[in-house]
């Protein structure tokens, strides 16, 4: 039986899973943050954007590493969109009929706009982008483009090029992000978002079906079966000169930073 698991962010889902959880997003989480209610059957990992944003850091996610890696993929996504649309134009240009008759429909706009889009936008404009998205909660629209006639073209019309690419070019995620890991993209939406917000990851269905038990430490087991395959899902060494310095260490940073 399928069964699907979701990432919410101020109660709007950002990432859909299908009987899985990415490792990555779990990650952000720690036991503690683990509500059970087994009365209600409910099963989910919450904690505040504050929380999660100071989680993302201390791993390393900087806005400025996001942004390189932003950069690098873009890059990479506006070559691969551009050679589409050439090839595309070519067989246009050699009389392919079939290919001609495409040229008003809404896929090859769609195409030209991603192009337009990728070429032009900035980081700092895809940050702005993701805060008005979540704080006017504009719904995602897959597959935006797939028919000529498409019932949300109304609904769309008045938002910006950048604006329709994010809510309908994706996949597992609600949002497009050019990214390679899906914590850059949660770094990102999280920039412009209250921090008391909550960031939930729901579990329910998945502990239903019987992919995970009630009281397993799902994200500790995330966490685990990463850190052996890449240094940022490891846990952080603090070195300390003597026994002193490091009880002291020790006793602040659980009093200071207890969420980390």
């Amino acid at each position: 039986m399928d069964a699907y698991s979701g990432l919410y962010i101020a109660d709007r889902p950002v990432a859909i899973f299908e009987n899985y959880i990415s490792p990555e997003v779990l990650t952000i989480f720690r036991e503690m943050d683990k509500i059970v209610d087994d009365q209600e059957r409910a099963y989910l990992y919450l904690a505040t954007a504050q929380t999660i944003k100071d989680r993302l850091n201390v791993m390393g996610y900087s806005l400025k590493r996001v942004k390189e890696e932003f950069d690098s993929s873009k890059s990479k996504l506006y070559t691969e969109e551009e050679e589409q649309l050439k090839r595309w134009q070519e067989r246009i240009e050699e009389g392919y009929k079939d290919w001609s008759r495409l040229v008003p429909t809404l896929g090859y706009r769609e195409l030209e706009e991603k192009v337009e889009v990728l070429r032009e936008t900035t980081f700092e404009e895809w940050v702005s982008a993701y805060a008005e998205i979540l704080s006017n909660r504009i719904v995602t629209r897959p597959g935006l483009y797939t028919e000529e006639t498409f019932p949300y073209k109304e609904e769309i019309a008045g938002l910006s090029p950048l604006i329709r690419y994010i809510i309908t070019d994706n996949h597992y995620l609600a949002y497009t992000f050019p990214h390679n890991d899906i914590r850059s993209f949660l770094r990102v939406a999280l920039e412009e978002c209250p921090n008391d917000s909550i960031v939930a990851q729901d579990l329910t269905e998945l502990v239903v079906a019987g992919y995970y038990k009630p009281d397993e430490p799902v994200c500790e087991n995330a966490i685990q079966s990463l850190a052996a395959d890449y240094s940022v899902n490891g846990r952080i060494v603090i070195l300390g000169e003597g026994s002193s310095d490091i009880e002291i260490l020790d006793r602040s940073l659980r009093l200071l930073f207890p969420h980390l």
